[in-house]
């Protein structure tokens, strides 16, 4: 497998990235507990956005340190999709904003309010309204913190600047909030 690299640009913040690890040799065969119903081993539901807690972690091709690394992420902070949980609660599979998947353990992952922009010129604006003034930009790639969103705004702040943006030029908000 050649590398992957994902890199994203921001001026304001100073921005990891992530990269595929070179293949070792296979590990045993993965058995997924998939699940999509509320009730979880952790409690939680599934799918559920959660982030990266260290600025290394690892995501691997299977549920233990047994199977070879997959990905290695250098972003503290970036979100991720939970799909599913192992029966004994200590590994999640989940799934990155380019839609890989990867188990990666829980003791890696925080319950936060960070999002990624997901296209560029994002406006940070004044107030929940096209029509409002303009605080800032954002580029594709950029981690957000949010809070209080509504169906079509979410109050956000990146690099010293806070104000509204659009709920839907994010991803790692959950859409059932």
């Amino acid at each position: 497998m050649s590398n992957l690299v994902k890199t994203c640009l921001f001026a304001l913040l100073f921005l990891g990235t992530a990269h595929a690890a070179q293949p070792s040799s296979a590990g045993p065969a993965a058995s997924p507990t998939d699940t999509s119903e509320v009730l979880t081993p952790s409690g939680l539901p599934v799918p559920r956005f959660v982030n990266l807690k260290h600025d290394q972690t690892w995501g691997r091709v299977g549920p233990s340190k047994d199977y070879p690394v997959r990905y290695e992420f250098n972003r503290r902070g970036l979100p991720l999709k939970v799909i599913a949980e192992t029966r004994d609660n200590s590994w999640r599979k989940v799934q990155d904003p380019d839609g890989e998947t990867m188990w990666i353990h829980r003791s890696q992952l925080i319950s936060s309010n960070r999002a990624l922009v997901k296209e560029d010129d994002v406006y940070i604006r004044t107030k929940p309204s096209e029509s409002a003034s303009v605080r800032a930009k954002l580029q594709a790639g950029v981690i957000v913190r949010f809070s209080d969103c509504t169906d079509l705004w979410c109050t956000v702040e990146a690099g010293g600047f806070k104000g509204y943006a659009t709920r839907q030029a994010f991803w790692g908000i959950d859409l059932s909030n």
